[in-house]
């Protein structure tokens, strides 16, 4: 039928974009998604097991653009794979674009980006101590408090407290930071609901 050939043709150029939005996934994984709005769009459009031309239309419109659904698969692919990993750079690849959908995901990107800087931090003043062992330290005095970090001749008396004892103490506390700040993170994106793709809402 006339009607059967343009909804297949309206269909499979719906798919054909969509095959080519979604490229950044492997080829597998891309034919799984292809195959899934290939029958999602078969099923919401027959009547009596026929194919109205009307339905696949209305079908394809409720579903949003094909660059739209692409979209989806990926940012739930990317939070997907950060629940399940270790790597700094992985959760902060998450953050990050958890903060562009949102105040709630800039937020925890914030936390990304302070716990893991910190730690950094930590890392530094333990590699620099044995080069700058009058500068780097932890330091407390009356008018800084307690400070890590360094210090520099002009500035007011502090007294140093670790001493030669600076560079494992902070290794430990930047492996600890880091370690929780993984930890929360890992948290919360497992707390995160996944972006409904638009045909499992209706």
């Amino acid at each position: 039928m006339t009607g059967n050939n343009e909804s297949t043709q309206l269909m499979e150029y719906y798919l054909g974009r969509l095959g080519r939005a979604a490229a950044k996934f492997p080829p597998a994984e891309r034919e799984e998604i292809v195959a899934e709005i290939r029958s999602h769009i078969l099923e919401r459009s027959q009547v009596g097991g026929v194919v109205e031309p009307g339905r696949v239309r209305e079908t394809l419109e409720a579903l949003g653009t094909p660059e739209e659904i692409a979209s989806q698969y990926v940012t739930n692919a990317l939070f997907e794979r950060a629940a399940g990993s270790r790597s700094p750079w992985v959760l902060i690849r998450a953050t990050l674009h958890w903060a562009m959908l949102g105040a709630r995901g800039f937020g925890i990107f914030m936390i990304a980006i302070a716990g893991y800087v910190a730690a950094g931090a930590f890392f530094v003043c333990a590699v620099l101590k044995p080069f700058f062992p009058e500068n780097i330290g932890l330091w407390v005095g009356p008018a800084t408090g307690l400070v890590m970090g360094y210090r520099g001749a002009q500035e007011p008396p502090t007294q140093e407290l670790l001493g030669h004892w600076l560079p494992p103490v902070a290794m430990v506390l930047g492996l600890l930071t880091i370690m929780g700040t993984t930890h929360i993170l890992r948290a919360l994106i497992r707390r995160r609901r996944p972006t409904n793709p638009g045909w499992q809402a209706r």
